[in-house]
């Protein structure tokens, strides 16, 4: 019972505020794409590389990404040479070298996080708020950001040493302006503050409203108790 009110609430947190879940859902995935390419460039330094486990994955997230691309293109169109060499790198993981894995596993993160920047950009110019100009315009610019240093790294070679230390280079500027696109509109944040302060105090007020008009009196508590006792003994007989 407790946990479908708590849903409840949410939900109405999320419609009354306008609270952009799928802003923050899309931030989030890419984030954790960032991560992924974080990872991977540690393990390539570190050379401590399971190869015929990272050729299993890469099969698996090359044949996601590509079922993502085929789902945003009818609105991204310019998704065909991201799609054009997905395709490519799936046709090299049957013949790569193990030598050369690990740049082909690192061009794969960065176009998942490129595709993450891509279907952020597309909700915000689906769902920008008219009324929040300044907020837009942060959000826009951020993720611009992001888009500008991503085509820099997706632009170097694959399997480059230059590649990884631009990587490291790079990760610490993409994280800080991805923190910043899960933040929500000014409007929203103080509509949740409303709610979240308010209708506890609401909910005290009507509780506190209830209990003091309950007919529960001290002389009606010891009526209560003494019928209690007389059936209690009727019941040891």
């Amino acid at each position: 019972m407790g946990t479908a009110i708590a849903s409840f609430v949410t939900g109405l947190l999320i419609v009354f505020t306008h609270f952009d879940e799928t802003q923050v859902t899309r931030a989030d995935e890419l984030r954790g794409n960032l991560n992924k390419i974080r990872n991977e460039g540690t393990v390539w330094a570190s050379q401590n590389i399971d190869y015929e486990k990272l050729k299993l994955e890469l099969q698996k997230d090359s044949k996601e990404l590509s079922a993502q691309i085929q789902k945003l293109s009818p609105s991204l169109p310019e998704l065909q040479q991201m799609s054009e060499r997905n395709d490519l790198r799936i046709q090299r993981l049957n013949s790569i070298s193990n030598d050369r894995l690990m740049g082909l596993s690192l061009s794969l993160r960065m176009d998942q996080s490129d595709l993450s920047a891509k279907a952020l950009k597309l909700h915000f110019s689906t769902s920008t708020d008219t009324q929040e100009p300044e907020h837009s315009e942060m959000l826009s610019k951020n993720l611009a950001e992001v888009q500008t240093q991503l085509t820099g790294l997706i632009a170097l070679p694959d399997e480059s040493l230059k590649a990884l230390q631009s990587i490291e280079a790079t990760l610490p500027k993409l994280d800080a302006a991805v923190s910043h696109l899960t933040r929500q509109a000014p409007k929203s944040l103080l509509l949740m503050r409303i709610i979240e302060i308010g209708l506890p105090i609401l909910l005290c007020l009507v509780s506190l409203y209830f209990a003091l008009r309950y007919p529960l009196t001290n002389e009606r508590c010891l009526e209560i108790q003494a019928a209690l006792r007389a059936r209690n003994d009727k019941r040891q007989l």
